[in-house]
């Protein structure tokens, strides 16, 4: 039995929490035995990694030069005596990179899953974080990178060697999101008719995932047909986004509903998913809602393109241009066949490239190298 331990800063429900969730529920528990730990304490999946039997552990380091923490994670990782570690966003990284080393832990895996933390202006504080990690990512065995343009941004960036990163794209369980399966009361809950039509976007509400140009958009939707709501779903405060929406005179239409755990069902009922991101590795959420035979429209960043590989999968728009993407809006909703004729065509490319069983498998494969080799 291969024991990996998965390093993250928390358990909340961000893309590569989830992705990770989906993973685990899917990996060969005959072979491997995952557990998942949280260097900044828990969150709203920790129940969840527990009910489908993964074992968690709660760090609470209070940043990233708490030593007594990094005494207390090399005890646990000792005596759990892990074959494997594997880290996930920036802090982790270090921390898990470190402490991997300090207890002679046989194989270090880092997935690199934000573009943004690797695009940033260079102030002395970004040299540092790039040079860190550049440092410490000497003790991987391999980075992962999930989309060929955030292994070619860490490159740049940090001078990894390029033949040390691996692209493993993230993927999404066709079987939980299929459009077949899932019946959804989501028009109901606000109080909307089933002629009414739904745009919708799903992801922390912050500065990159960039919700104020859907706001913006909707403002020139709402000016050409009022049939069209709006809804946010997604962790954080959303106090701004409802003072813009309400400075804009779309306040009744735009709805925030939160963190939600029932993402499938909000996804069934929406007419168009949009992807507002000024960065983006490869948006768990645009998976999930192209598996679902969602039309899509996202922002020419990052990963998407890779995505949305051609104008039959979905619609790439520049960011922070609310009128282009409300004119994509529109005009879909006045193409019925077309809106039904992307969505197809958005699951089928996703059980192409962007499926979970492959994904796993690849994932699979790395962890027997190592521990063969």
């Amino acid at each position: 039995m291969i024991k990996i331990l998965y390093i993250m800063r928390t358990m909340a429900a961000g893309g590569a929490e989830v992705f990770l969730l989906s993973m685990l529920r899917n990996l060969n528990r005959r072979e491997f035995s995952p557990e998942v730990l949280g260097i900044y304490g828990g969150g709203t999946l920790q129940k969840e990694f527990e009910d489908i039997g993964v074992r968690t552990h709660l760090m609470h380091f209070r940043g990233l030069g708490d030593f007594s923490s990094y005494v207390a994670l090399c005890k646990l990782i000792q005596a759990r005596r892990y074959d494997i570690i594997h880290t996930k966003l920036f802090h982790a990284d270090l921390v898990g990179r470190v402490c991997g080393k300090l207890s002679g832990t046989p194989a270090i895996f880092s997935t690199i899953e934000n573009l943004h933390e690797w695009t940033k202006e260079y102030t002395l504080r970004q040299r540092l974080k790039e040079w860190a990690c550049r440092s410490t990512a000497k003790v991987n065995h391999r980075i992962i990178a999930v989309s060929e343009m955030v292994r070619d941004t860490l490159v740049q960036r940090t001078g990894i060697t390029p033949g040390s990163i691996e692209v493993i794209y993230n993927g999404v369980d066709l079987d939980r999101y299929d459009p077949r399966k899932v019946h959804s009361n989501v028009k109901q809950e606000l109080g909307l008719s089933n002629k009414d039509y739904l745009v919708g976007i799903i992801g922390a509400l912050n500065h990159n995932k960039n919700q104020k140009t859907l706001i913006e958009a909707a403002r020139h939707v709402l000016a050409k047909r009022r049939d069209v709501h709006f809804v946010m779903v997604g962790r954080g405060d959303p106090h701004d986004l409802r003072q813009l929406s309400q400075e804009l005179g779309v306040a009744s239409k735009v709805h925030f509903l939160g963190v939600r755990r029932d993402v499938p069902q909000i996804l069934k009922s929406l007419d168009i998913y949009v992807v507002t991101s000024l960065s983006e590795g490869v948006s768990i959420s645009l998976l999930e809602a192209m598996a679902m035979k969602k039309p899509v429209i996202a922002t020419q960043v990052g990963g998407n393109p890779e995505v949305i590989s051609s104008d039959d999968v979905g619609i790439l728009v520049f960011p922070n241009r609310p009128d282009i993407l409300a004119t994509e809006i529109l005009s879909l909703l006045a193409e019925p066949e077309r809106l039904l004729r992307l969505g197809e065509d958005a699951r089928k490319r996703v059980m192409e490239v962007f499926n979970l069983d492959l994904a796993i498998a690849r994932y699979e494969r790395l962890y027997r190298s190592v521990i063969v080799s």
